[in-house]
């Protein structure tokens, strides 16, 4: 299983960037992280990341897509992550390959305001319509 999993942020890891002009969507990838109901397993898996960009290839019709990171502190130090997902992600911001914020809060759509990319969200950040109102529907 370990293998599986290296295999399988590895994976995730090659469709991150915070490079705007290389990515389709930009993402709170611990909103995806934490969102539990997705597979039913734990209450936070990295794992679920690549859930997200696998339904996103399929729904954009590509296959080589690229994701725009946001990640806030918390998650990077969840004790409910594995010490390999941790690691993982230490490496990514390390890497610049994810955003890191003291608290995502309204940067995912900031990010894509300034962008003008797409964003992946559970909720659609409703409190945050009056300042973008692109956010509405």
């Amino acid at each position: 299983m370990r293998f599986d999993v290296t295999q399988v942020l590895d994976a995730i890891e090659r469709h991150v960037t915070t490079e705007v002009a290389l990515a389709q969507a930009v993402v709170d990838i611990g909103q995806i992280a934490w969102f539990d109901a997705l597979d039913g397993g734990r209450s936070v898996n990295l794992l679920r990341v690549g859930l997200m960009i696998d339904a996103l290839t399929r729904h954009l019709g590509e296959d080589a897509i690229m994701i725009y990171p946001v990640a806030g502190r918390d998650l990077l130090t969840d004790a409910d992550l594995t010490s390999k997902e941790r690691m993982v992600l230490g490496r990514w911001a390390g890497d610049g390959l994810i955003e890191v914020v003291p608290q995502v809060a309204d940067r995912v759509p900031e990010v894509a305001d300034l962008t003008g990319l797409p964003v992946v969200t559970l909720d659609g950040y409703p409190v945050l319509e009056s300042r973008y109102p692109w956010l509405r529907g």
